[in-house]
């Protein structure tokens, strides 16, 4: 079995199911949502739910979010907290034909390296969400600390899911500060183990 960061993810995989197996990447799972749904997301082509304690993003802070993954973000939510930004779980469609990547997962994450900036530092591994095969890249850098709220620069982790469909993409994420990032991850084991395509 290939490996996950953080307790949350051990949580959320506690019921595997092999669906099928690439060399590179190791056998596809689905995940068992760890946590029960507080609230569904539904927007043209997906829906999912996500656990107590998180809200959608109002459209002047979801403007905030597109011009940080620049690309078609149509959903994020936040913690519901006074430092709305400590996380930001974001669903992001791509005009890109990822049903090659399974096979170049390597070159996936060399991609995504560059133009992050980011360090890839867990191997991708491979998930199935709402029945679709899906890759899972995990990437730690920083970034300026007023992002935050903070006024020193931010060690962050990005937790990216990549979910090819048809000639597109989406890209589930959660990204926020290192020191929360896992504290989090149960939301967003939550939104891929209930996420269903309309």
């Amino acid at each position: 079995m290939w490996e996950i960061v953080g307790l949350a993810t051990n949580m959320a995989l506690r019921q595997v199911t092999k669906k099928q197996t690439v060399e590179s990447l190791g056998p596809f799972v689905a995940v068992a949502p760890p946590l029960p749904v507080d609230l569904w997301v539904e927007r043209r082509g997906f829906a999912f739910g996500v656990p107590f304690g998180w809200r959608e993003l109002d459209p002047s802070e979801l403007q905030q979010v597109k011009m940080t993954t620049k690309g078609d973000t149509s959903v994020g939510l936040v913690p519901v907290r006074t430092d709305n930004m400590t996380a930001v779980l974001a669903v992001t469609y791509c005009a890109v034909d990822g049903r090659e990547m399974f096979s170049q997962a390597g070159m996936v994450k060399q991609i995504r390296q560059q133009a992050t900036g980011y360090e890839v530092f867990a191997a991708p591994a491979a998930l199935v969400v709402g029945g679709a095969r899906a890759l899972v890249l995990h990437m730690k850098g920083e970034v300026e600390g007023r992002r935050y709220q903070r006024e020193m620069p931010v060690q962050t982790i990005e937790t990216e899911v990549w979910v090819p469909r048809g000639r597109a993409t989406y890209v589930i994420g959660l990204g926020g500060p290192s020191d929360t990032h896992e504290r989090y991850m149960p939301a967003l084991w939550t939104a891929l183990g209930t996420w269903r395509w309309l």
